[in-house]
């Protein structure tokens, strides 16, 4: 009887027909071990085959997925003593911002969020201008009152005038003389351009070319030219009444 195997065909190997004379030991150990010998190839060409695969499946596969752009930018604050007008901060979406009077903007007035994720322009800042109620031109107790590149002043009861600089019931200067009066008091010039006098009042004249705008105080060319924004009083004249 054959001894036995751990496999098979080293039973077939060794006993290959019935009756027949069977191997000897040192037969049987010399297949076993190039039966070791094949498996051990196969083991290794498959292991290569595996590496072969699995670098081309990498190469075959699909880039990794580029990574996706910002969909909005950050958060906008309002400047001090000023506004912002735009709450969403998506892309090309655009923010304003205003100051509060008597502040002028420093920076960028619109802003627009950008596929980067960043804003265009520069931050804004509001910066105090010039107060014309600096220089206190109210006279005789009177309130100043700040106003865009002028000034009224609200004039107690017995006082009036530009600057509550006459007592109630007195006869103001002559008119020839009015436009004067006021440069030499120090006051904001009555008219950029000319001061032409009335009894007891003045009125502003425009140059060649222009016509006086509605509000007394503005000029604008007759045939389109620029507009000329002229420093004065808007209602001088009823004060001095």
């Amino acid at each position: 009887q054959c001894p036995a195997a751990p496999l098979a065909f080293l039973l077939e190997l060794g006993c290959p027909q019935p009756r027949a004379s069977c191997l000897s030991r040192h037969q049987l150990l010399a297949a076993i071990r190039q039966m070791q010998q094949l498996l051990k190839g196969q083991e290794t060409r498959f292991a290569e085959g595996l590496r072969v695969m699995k670098s081309r499946t990498c190469l075959n596969s699909d880039p990794p997925p580029r990574r996706a752009l910002p969909a909005s930018c950050p958060a906008l604050q309002a400047p001090v003593d000023g506004r912002k007008f735009g709450t969403k901060y998506l892309v090309e979406h655009e923010v304003h911002f205003t100051c509060d009077p008597g502040f002028q903007l420093l920076g960028s007035s619109t802003r627009t969020c950008q596929a980067n994720g960043s804003w265009t322009g520069q931050e804004p800042h509001c910066a105090g201008t010039i107060s014309e109620c600096s220089s206190s031109p109210c006279q005789n107790g009177g309130t100043c009152l700040e106003g865009l590149n002028q000034y009224k002043c609200l004039c107690p009861q017995q006082w009036t005038g530009a600057t509550c600089q006459y007592q109630v019931g007195d006869p103001p200067p002559p008119g020839p003389i009015l436009c004067e009066v006021y440069k030499r008091e120090g006051g904001p010039r009555l008219c950029a351009h000319a001061c032409v006098n009335l009894p007891g009042s003045y009125r502003c004249a425009c140059p060649g070319g222009y016509v006086l705008l509605g509000d007394g105080k503005s000029c604008e060319g007759e045939e389109g030219l620029e507009r000329h924004r002229l420093t004065a009083f808007s209602q001088l004249a009823q004060l001095l009444f």
